[in-house]
């Protein structure tokens, strides 16, 4: 760097700091609350992890120079060859208020039991649950964002959303030891997460609730004597630091563990699911050195 600014020359740093500053009045005017993102015509992409997007805009205006053919596709979750006897665990950490966990819940489940690798959740709470600042603008463009994945992943139902913030999401897992006792708790937090982000269902009611346990094939006249107690509460915060120890902390993150226990592969994000395929397949085909 010092070589460069003694070839070209360098700024003073007071205009440095006064373009910086133009650039995030205008990031935060067209709303949005972070860097490293593209804007175009009224829309974000979140790094090149949306490109896809833009460039599905691009060829619907006719701009593309590719013959419609994508530079930057979204990557393919994959389920083949090679299936596990159960070798590999693949930890889940989700959070029932995150729309990112509701989009990649069940395809992620769907990827456990199509490789045959050990499947493990550990919710987690929301991150404005567990001391961390969310802003509006942040929690709009995540919204929009995880709604745009959604619709992209073929999930045309997604969208009727009611906020389970708060109470709701402690109600759901003051159940979810009890789900998990009868075997179970796989289908409860997806058909929460459902409701609340596909179905305008409100959580937070006891009819809510209700709706919520009967889909997930639970008995509601036993749930009701065992919601709204304590005991989940140290299985969460377990959950919350075994993700902060491997240094993750957004949910869903995700986790592969080979035979021994080692980490094979730890990942933030819905859209890191395709990679969690790879590897397990990677590891599925791997031979021993000689």
């Amino acid at each position: 760097m010092q070589s460069l600014a003694d070839q070209y020359g360098c700024t003073d740093a007071e205009t440095a700091q006064a373009v910086v500053a133009a650039g995030e009045r205008q990031r935060t005017a067209l709303g949005h609350y972070s860097g490293a993102m593209f804007h175009y015509g009224g829309e974000w992409y979140w790094g090149v992890d949306r490109l896809y997007h833009l460039e599905n805009r691009l060829i619907e205006l006719g701009v593309g120079r590719s013959s419609g053919r994508q530079l930057a596709p979204r990557p393919p979750t994959e389920t083949g060859p090679v299936v596990d006897d159960g070798s590999l665990t693949l930890e889940i950490y989700p959070s029932v208020r995150s729309p990112y966990s509701a989009v990649a819940f069940d395809a992620a489940v769907d990827l456990a039991k199509a490789t045959g690798v050990r499947l493990v959740v550990r919710p987690v709470l929301p991150m404005v649950m567990r001391g961390l600042p969310v802003t509006r603008t942040k929690g709009q463009y995540i919204f929009s964002d995880a709604a745009r994945e959604a619709r992209a992943g073929g999930q045309t139902d997604w969208g009727n959303y009611y906020e389970p913030i708060g109470e709701p999401v402690r109600r759901c897992y003051s159940l979810y030891p009890w789900a998990v006792g009868q075997g179970r708790g796989i289908e409860y937090l997806s058909a929460f997460m459902a409701a609340a982000f596909r179905q305008g269902v409100n959580t937070g009611t006891d009819g809510g609730l209700r709706r919520v346990v009967v889909a997930a094939g639970l008995p509601w006249e036993e749930a009701r004597t065992v919601v709204d107690n304590d005991e989940w509460q140290e299985e969460i915060e377990a959950n919350r630091l075994a993700m902060y120890e491997f240094g993750l902390w957004g949910v869903p993150s995700f986790r592969l563990l080979d035979a021994s226990g080692e980490t094979r592969l730890r990942v933030w994000g819905q859209d890191r699911l395709w990679l969690v395929s790879r590897e397990i397949q990677r590891a599925l085909t791997a031979t021993d050195p000689p």
